[in-house]
Formats: C-alpha cells, sequence, structure tokens
C-alpha cells in the first residue's frame, strides 16, 4: 500500500522487561442477586443484600451523602471512580457522621507496589512508547526506494546490514548490524544477527528460529490479521523482516530490559530507517552477555511469542490509522492496550498477568487513559479495560476490529467501536464505572451476574497457555503470579482523604459504617462510584 504524504504521528513502541510480581490468596464462591444500576433507592445502602451494587449518585458539584442506617455491622465495599480521562489526581474527601469537625483530615495510605523478589532474574514485559510530530518524515514510495527488493535473490545463509536503533531516547542514534537469514517464506524473514553466532549461538539455533517462525506464520499471523487487519508493503517484496539482535539486550537499564519494537520510521526517508516492514526483538542470553541474564527457555517460551504478536499488532495499527485512513496514529494506552490484547488472544499472553497484577496493587494511581508513556501499571489497566469491553460486547471481534478500521482515536473510537444499544452502558465514564465493579466482583463469590464477571479463561489447545483474564486465580505463567483482586483502603469514624486519578478507582472497605459517610469530590473529576454489600456479620 502506497503511504500518503501527509504529516502525521510516528508511534516509537519498545517493549521492556520489568518486575516479577508476587501475590497470595484467591476467594470462595456463591451466587447472589446483583441489583441494577441506576436503581430508584438512592444513597440508602441499609437495605441491600449480600453481593448487591448500588451506584452512588453525585450531584453537581461532585459530592453525595451516604446512607447506612443506625447499628449496621456489616461491611461494604465503595468505589470512586474519577471518570475524566485528565491523567491527573483529583482529591476526594470522606467523613463519618461520628467525624468531629477539627480541619485535620487523614489520609488514606498510599498502596504499596510490589517489588522484584530478591535474587529473581527474571521481569515483566512492558513496552515504552513515544510518539513525536513527523514534519521531517518524507514517507516512502517505490519510486523513492533506492532499489526494490528482489525476493528470489534471498536466500537462507545470506547477509545483510540493518539500522538498529541503540537508545530509548533517540530516533537517530543507531548502530549498523550485520544479521545472517535463519529462515524465509512467503511470509517472512527471520534475521539473526551475527554476534549471536559468536557469542553463544546454542541460545538461538536454527531449530529455535524455525519454531518462532512457525508460532507466528501459523498462530499470530493469521489472527492478528483477522482481528486487526493488515500491514503495509511500502517496498513491494511481500514481507515482514524480523531481526533478532542483542543491541536490545544491551539497551537494559533501571526500567528493564528491551525486548522488542516497532519503528515506523523504518517506513519513511529517515537517516535510521530500514526501507521495510521490519521489527526488532532481543535474543537469548544465558551468559548474560550483552545484558541482563535471560535464559533460553524463559525467553524463547515466555517472552518473544508474546513480543511477536505485541509488536505486530503495532505494525498493522500504523498501516491502517495512518496510510488507509489517512488519519494519527492510535492513542499509546489504547495501541499498547490492543497489543496486549494481541498477546492474549494469540495463545501467547502470559506476561499479561504480571502486569495486571501491578495495577490491581495501585489501582487509585493508575489510569487507564494514561497521557505520556504508559507504565507497566497502566498497561495492566489498560489492557483488563479493553479485555472486559472485548466480553461485554455483543460481537467482540467485530468491536476490536472496528478499533483498527478507523480514522478515530482514544475514547472516542472505543465508544464509537463498541456500538452500544444500552443507555445505560454507552459512554466511556459508564464503562469505567461498570468495569471497576467487575474488578471488585469478579471470582469473588458473591454474584454470577456476567456484567460483574470476567469470563472464565480457556486453555488454548495450540499454545498450551491459558487465553483471558482472571483477577482472583493462580495465574499459572510460568513465574508464579497470585493475582488477588484490587488492593482495597479502609475507612474508619474520622475524616480521611484520597486520592483518586483521571480514569482510575479507589476501592475503599467500610465495616460496620457510621449511619452517613459524606463524600466531597471535584466536579471537574466527573464522580461515579458504586456500594457493594460484601460482606455479612
Amino acid at each position: 500500500m502506497k503511504p500518503s504524504r501527509k504529516t502525521k504521528f510516528l508511534l516509537f513502541s519498545f517493549s521492556l522487561l520489568t518486575v516479577c510480581l508476587w501475590g497470595t490468596g484467591c476467594t470462595g464462591s456463591s451466587e447472589t442477586s446483583v441489583e441494577e444500576a441506576g436503581s430508584s433507592a438512592g444513597n440508602s445502602y441499609s437495605q441491600l443484600s449480600l453481593g448487591e451494587v448500588q451506584p452512588i449518585a453525585f450531584d453537581d458539584q461532585g459530592d453525595a451523602s451516604l446512607s447506612f442506617g443506625n447499628n449496621n455491622t456489616d461491611s461494604y465495599l465503595m468505589i470512586l471512580n474519577a471518570t475524566t480521562t485528565q491523567d491527573t489526581s483529583y482529591a476526594v474527601y470522606m467523613s463519618t457522621s461520628e467525624s468531629s469537625d477539627t480541619g485535620l483530615v487523614a489520609m488514606l495510605p498510599s498502596l504499596s507496589v510490589a517489588t522484584e523478589e530478591e535474587g529473581n532474574p527474571m521481569h515483566d514485559l512492558m513496552e515504552v512508547a513515544a510518539v513525536m510530530a513527523s514534519e521531517s518524515f518524507s514517507p516512502l514510495s517505490q519510486s523513492s526506494l533506492q532499489a526494490a527488493t528482489v525476493v528470489e535473490t534471498l536466500e537462507v545463509g545470506s547477509t545483510r546490514t540493518f539500522k538498529v536503533l541503540n537508545s530509548l531516547s533517540s530516533i537517530s542514534s543507531y548502530e549498523e548490524r550485520t544479521a545472517r537469514l535463519r529462515y524465509a517464506s512467503d511470509n517472512i524473514y527471520i534475521y539473526v544477527d551475527l554476534e549471536v553466532e559468536t557469542a553463544n549461538p546454542t541460545d538461538l539455533t536454527d531449530e529455535d528460529v524455525l519454531d518462532l517462525a512457525g508460532k507466528f506464520e501459523n498462530q499470530i499471523m493469521p489472527i492478528d490479521q483477522n482481528l486487526f487487519g493488515v500491514e503495509s508493503d511500502i517496498n513491494q517484496d511481500g514481507h515482514i523482516i524480523i531481526l533478532q539482535t542483542p543491541v536490545l539486550n544491551s539497551m537494559s537499564g533501571t526500567g528493564g530490559i528491551v525486548t522488542g519494537f516497532f519503528f515506523p520510521g523504518d517506513l519513511y526517508n529517515y537517516v535510521s530507517s530500514n526501507e521495510a516492514e521490519i521489527f526488532y526483538t532481543l535474543v537469548p542470553d544465558s551468559q548474560g552477555i550483552h545484558g541482563p541474564r535471560l535464559s533460553k527457555a524463559f525467553t524463547l517460551g515466555n517472552i518473544l511469542p508474546g513480543v511477536l504478536a505485541h509488536e505486530y499488532q503495532h505494525m498493522i495499527s500504523f498501516n491502517i490509522h495512518v496510510f488507509l485512513f489517512d488519519g494519527a496514529t492510535e492513542q499509546s494506552w489504547l495501541n499498547e492496550a490492543l497489543s496486549h490484547f494481541a498477546e492474549d488472544i494469540t495463545g501467547f499472553g502470559n506476561e499479561n498477568f504480571a502486569r495486571v497484577k501491578l495495577f490491581l496493587q495501585s489501582p487509585h494511581q493508575t489510569p487507564v487513559v494514561s497521557s505520556g508513556i504508559p507504565t507497566l501499571a497502566e498497561r495492566g489497566a489498560a489492557y483488563s479495560f479493553i479485555r472486559y469491553l472485548y466480553e461485554q460486547s455483543s460481537d467482540g471481534d467485530a468491536f476490536i476490529s472496528r478499533l483498527l478500521l478507523t480514522n478515530k482515536t482514544g475514547t472516542d473510537n472505543v465508544v464509537t467501536a463498541f456500538q452500544s444499544s444500552d443507555v445505560g452502558f454507552d459512554t466511556f465514564s459508564e464503562f469505567l464505572a461498570q468495569w471497576s465493579i467487575a474488578l471488585a466482583l469478579s471470582e469473588a463469590g458473591l454474584t454470577s451476574d456476567s456484567r460483574y464477571n470476567y469470563d472464565s479463561r480457556t486453555l488454548n489447545s495450540v499454545t498450551g497457555n491459558y487465553q483471558g483474564l482472571c483477577i482472583r486465580c493462580d495465574a499459572q505463567d510460568g513465574r508464579g503470579t497470585i493475582l488477588d483482586g484490587p488492593a482495597v483502603s479502609e475507612i474508619a469514624s474520622a475524616s480521611v482523604g484520597a486520592g483518586v486519578y483521571g480514569s482510575a478507582a479507589q476501592f475503599i472497605q467500610i465495616t460496620s459504617p457510621s449511619e452517613t459517610i459524606n463524600i466531597n469530590g471535584l466536579p471537574s473529576a466527573g464522580m461515579m462510584g458504586s456500594v457493594i454489600h460484601y460482606v455479612e456479620n
């Protein structure tokens, strides 16, 4: 497909390994009914049955008064949503009917985030994406290429020199690397950096490359193309290049290890362009020659198949949004969510569970709609949000496809693509609020209502990995991740304050509540929320 020459935005996407997470505990199960959203009961919660959900009605100032009746000894879960998509923290204050008016407000403690287990070299997969204006970029066309690739001349064993970006902060810092063609088919070429052959050739054998090629061509490519669409072909050779190089291993830093990236500059007339559809991956490094030690088994099993699915979605997305629909690149938060979803739907989503774990450990300060480079936790939030909407849609595959086949981006794209016919579930704010309830109730054993539970995971018969998401479970992801729901703070009989980020949620447990709890928020926060009768005492 011939690119448009209009000014665009380019997405520079990196995948990184970060912390290995561990947790404990899952909940049991029972079933009760869930009260319909929009109940006429108002903000009175004394008559809620166990497991029932009732929304909080906020006034125009973002304030609400909640009534729990006298001598209530049960426990309730209050969810406070700041549904604005502004990526900033909003102050919310709560006081009870027993609070003394001292003018002092105790802040809810910040929820702790798990750190890497000492001595464990494994990290979780994430991405860093940077969006830059591309006035200096001229899209390539067939006539602008010095020479079109001739398919017949590419034979396994031949070599080629590539320009490989070697910095997380510059798109013009690169080094030239010679790589050998180790696999060729009608669809892809896989090149391996010659340094791998000299450093430790057993880390990436011909059989290993063949196995990765099979996973990409037989599993990842058809599923990604069916859901997302197809990539561009600026050099008209009908191939994608996958370059495996330790340059990425050596880019490790305090933020993790770069596992792969797609650089749209390769489709443009630019100093570091390879003038082809190409994405890059790290290599196994069992001896830690090029950076942190990465075992062959874990790299080839957990990391690289997911990287291939992930970066391929980015390549397809760029082609459709920018070249086909003559628009801008998808916003980073949604683009990353869809690439993590691509890992999941192809059966190579093992690394997603630890991202979600990190999000669930600090949900109030982890926005779905991040304005800049999404963190690992923010990727966990955005992926789990899109996975939820996929399951709630009347046709999940069509919903995902519509997110690509458009020039819309961001929240507007999500609302338009979802095509809801439910007037109580057709805005982005309503999506966020109901999804938060699902995080609180999924697999908690309090309801079987499909609105408030993720679908049960399924075992992919081809990959042997789980597809789908669990909120309370042993992830069985090859790294020991245990998910135990969103972290919960507690409110006592005193004035307390909390900070909730836009498009995030605070989960607060209230045990033996005072007769009245007052909430004071900000109108700009787009306050929404719910109360769930969680435990009977």
